[in-house]
């Protein structure tokens, strides 16, 4: 919603805060921080295949990739749940 604000006999356009523009700021966020997420799960998974680390260090690099996947698919799901 625009509203029109005239201050000092200059007309000036604003956009209002209202609930519409506060759920597509937060499904906005939601899409970047899952796709942020969905980024680190495939580092994650390449340091697990690829990248040969010795000891406990693999394991630990599949649990990132893991949890950074559920991550990335809750968060993801969730924006496209308030996205009407």
């Amino acid at each position: 919603m625009k509203t029109n604000l005239v201050a000092n006999g200059r007309e000036h356009t604003h956009l209002a805060q209202s609930p519409e523009t506060a759920r597509d700021s937060r499904i906005l966020i939601e899409i970047f921080l899952g796709t942020l997420a969905g980024i680190l799960s495939y580092v994650a998974a390449v340091m697990t295949t690829v990248v040969e680390p010795a000891g406990i260090c693999r394991y630990v690099w599949l649990g990132i990739c893991i949890a950074t996947f559920g991550v990335a698919v809750f968060l993801i799901a969730s924006a496209c749940r308030n996205f009407r």
